[in-house]
């Protein structure tokens, strides 16, 4: 009865997981999202607010297994209530947490996250981060670390997030992800950790974002024992090409 009920709420969780990128044709996707179990603590979204303005969240609850998964049911519910408002991811992230912590507090339930909106027109990106840890902007000879800009969702009442801005161009890469990713470890007990990671970005850099993508998430999985994740791996990669690029 409950693998039923988890079978049950992993279909419900599947369901409500963006695929609106599917529709977007001015940037190249790629996407993996893989629950350590049936159901995942990771959620993320893709949203189009206006012709060549494009919203990235990603949003990783604190702890594993239905809690996590529980616990992205709320953050999915209070950020749909913010994802279209034309202010910037700074503002966004306050209001989010205004939110969930007037809402939830007694439940004690946090999340870090990150919002990135990207702005072909004005050809930069905005981004604001609550907790996450550092994200990547690729360029053609650097790799840029998109930090942290205040602190995780949920925990005090009167947060404030700072806000960065990057100037972007054709061929430029943004990837975001999970926690998943670099604390997945192998039969040492060894993370994949940061270092690892960025090493991977550095050699594979000119790839396109979904063989950047399928590259790491391969990666990963060689690194995880008997390919047995500790926590749930979540990949979203877009990436700005000259086709679209000039368009704008």
């Amino acid at each position: 009865l409950i693998h039923e009920d988890l079978t049950m709420a992993r279909r419900i969780q599947q369901n409500l997981i963006s695929k609106e990128y599917r529709e977007i044709k001015d940037l190249n996707f790629y996407i993996h999202y893989q629950p350590e179990s049936e159901i995942g603590g990771d959620i993320f979204d893709v949203h189009e607010l206006n012709k060549g303005y494009i919203r990235l969240f990603l949003a990783d609850a604190t702890g594993h297994g239905i809690q996590a998964a529980l616990t992205t049911m709320l953050i999915l519910n209070e950020y749909q209530g913010v994802k279209n408002l034309k202010q910037s991811p700074s503002d966004i992230l306050k209001k989010l947490n205004a939110s969930f912590y007037n809402n939830y507090y007694k439940l004690t339930v946090f999340f870090t996250c990150i919002i990135i909106d990207i702005d072909l027109k004005e050809k930069k990106i905005t981004y604001a981060s609550a907790g996450h840890p550092d994200q990547y902007l690729i360029f053609e000879n650097e790799i840029k670390p998109l930090q942290s800009t205040g602190k995780m969702i949920g925990l005090i009442m009167n947060t404030q997030y700072q806000e960065k801005e990057h100037a972007i161009h054709p061929g430029n890469k943004i990837l975001l992800f999970s926690d998943g990713l670099i604390e997945q470890i192998d039969e040492n007990q060894e993370e994949f950790g940061e270092e690892r990671l960025l090493n991977e970005l550095k050699k594979h850099k000119d790839l396109s974002i979904k063989d950047l993508g399928v590259h790491l998430k391969e990666k990963i999985l060689d690194h995880t024992f008997q390919n047995k994740l500790i926590d749930d791996l979540t990949l979203l990669g877009a990436e700005i090409t000259w086709k679209n690029f000039l368009v704008y």
